[in-house]
């Protein structure tokens, strides 16, 4: 399924720049477009609070599938990975013949030492039941609670204790409302919590520890999780809030973000702070085979809706965001699948991944910018070092005009991502993005497509 590159490649039609399909620059079109002005301005200069992470599903069964990511995923400078599905690895855990559980922590450790490789904190997310707890299904609640509270105990020994790891953060499952992730009740899901949230502050009070991770945000689910652990006899732990979000736009996960706080307020005015996470990140689910609609993954259009996405959820407050995802599984041969990864199987990098690195060299420090007129759909975001990066994710083609402050660099490195450019599912460019070369800050003016991303570089 690839209609959106199709539609795309209409609208280099509609510009005129059919000609332009290969690394030259395109011009600008003949016909009138609506002209935006983004502008670095005057202004105090804001540190970025949220964190940025990545996450990864269960794409392989070897504990060892992130380890040839490091070398192209530690320069992003991501400041934690994600994993679910760590109690999955085969004899993970064991029933011990005369009573009791056995572990080999050999998957978890390499799972773990590949993270930190990259230059990551490991997030546990503590899923799925292992056999031993519950032979039916690994979604499906254990048949011995107590067995989980000893299976949990042992976890965090042997990452917090005898390895001395140090996690600060530990999530209980993944999107226990979804029929697909968890099989039991919500109520069974707050005992799992309950217990689970026991077990590692016992064994490590410093530990952090939120969920539910939920497949899409759902203010019901996560205010009867913080009423069930404020009626706890020991005040309960909801550290941080974790919801997932794929397809929303920046306006909607913004507005997401604003009820999470008002809530948390109403429901635990005096207790200590909890933080806001989206746990998984990305553009709009619901291609064959759980891919991305019309693999738009694969495409610039993921590169636009995170930048969007980063913007609108700064000024909204969350704390922490993670990308879904890092590494896709394989797939009958292919490499652009439409599955979420910044990197295929094969480890080409996506333009996602180039937004993850533009990020990184842009660093934490933002100078103020204005758009004029105000839109939703375009945005800017630069460092005070002249470094900046443009996203549209509007649904017509649209003029920008870039203004850098005076007195920074004589030029910059135009690096543009759209259906015809650097968009190597649809054969246009490779692993390296190719720029279009350098431009003086006066004439920085352009004409994109819905979906693409400008990289200015000094």
């Amino acid at each position: 399924m690839r209609r959106q590159p199709a539609r795309r490649l209409g609208l280099l039609a509609l510009l005129g720049i059919t000609s332009c399909l290969g690394t030259g620059e395109p011009p600008l079109s003949p016909i009138p477009l609506a002209t935006v002005t983004l502008a670095v301005a005057a202004g105090p200069i804001h540190h970025r609070h949220i964190e940025l992470g990545l996450a990864q599903g269960g794409e392989s069964p070897d504990p060892a599938f992130l380890q040839p990511t490091v070398p192209l995923v530690r320069p992003l400078g991501s400041r934690y990975v994600r994993v679910d599905g760590i109690y999955n690895a085969p004899g993970l855990v064991q029933a011990r013949s005369g009573g009791g559980l056995t572990y080999d922590w050999t998957a978890l450790d390499t799972l773990i030492d590949s993270i930190r490789a990259l230059g990551a904190e490991p997030l546990l997310d503590l899923s799925y039941m292992p056999p031993a707890l519950n032979a039916e299904s690994q979604l499906l609640p254990p048949t011995d609670w107590p067995a989980w509270d000893k299976l949990v105990r042992a976890t965090v020994r042997h990452v917090n204790t005898d390895r001395r790891l140090g996690l600060r953060y530990w999530e209980i499952w993944n999107e226990p409302n979804l029929w697909g992730a968890w099989h039991g009740s919500y109520p069974q899901y707050l005992n799992l919590y309950n217990i689970s949230r026991r077990a590692i502050q016992e064994r490590d009070p410093t530990a952090r520890v939120g969920g539910p991770s939920l497949s899409l945000y759902e203010e019901s689910a996560l205010d009867w999780l913080l009423g069930a652990q404020s009626a706890q006899a020991d005040g309960g732990a909801v550290d941080f809030l974790s919801w997932h979000a794929y397809g929303w736009t920046p306006a909607e996960m913004a507005a997401q973000v604003q009820a999470a706080r008002a809530l948390v307020a109403r429901k635990r005015p005096v207790a200590q702070p909890v933080e806001l996470w989206i746990t998984e990140l990305g553009v709009r689910t619901g291609g064959p085979g759980d891919t991305s609609v019309d693999n738009r993954a694969d495409t610039p259009a993921a590169a636009a809706h995170l930048l969007a996405a980063l913007t609108a959820l700064e000024a909204a407050g969350l704390d922490k965001l993670f990308v879904f995802e890092l590494r896709d599984g394989p797939h009958n041969g292919a490499t652009f699948w439409g599955r979420f990864g910044i990197l295929t199987y094969d480890l080409h990098p996506k333009p996602i991944y180039h937004a993850l690195a533009a990020l990184a060299a842009l660093g934490p420090d933002w100078a103020p910018v204005t758009v004029q007129p105000a839109r939703l759909d375009v945005g800017l975001l630069a460092a005070p070092s002249g470094a900046a990066i443009v996203w549209h994710t509007g649904n017509a083609p649209l003029r920008v005009r870039v203004q850098l402050p005076a007195g920074g660099p004589r030029s910059v490195q135009v690096t543009l991502f759209d259906a015809a450019h650097n968009n190597p599912a649809a054969g246009k460019g490779g692993d390296t993005p190719l720029p279009l070369g350098r431009r003086a800050p006066a004439d920085l003016v352009f004409d994109l497509l819905p979906d693409s991303m400008v990289v200015l570089q000094p």
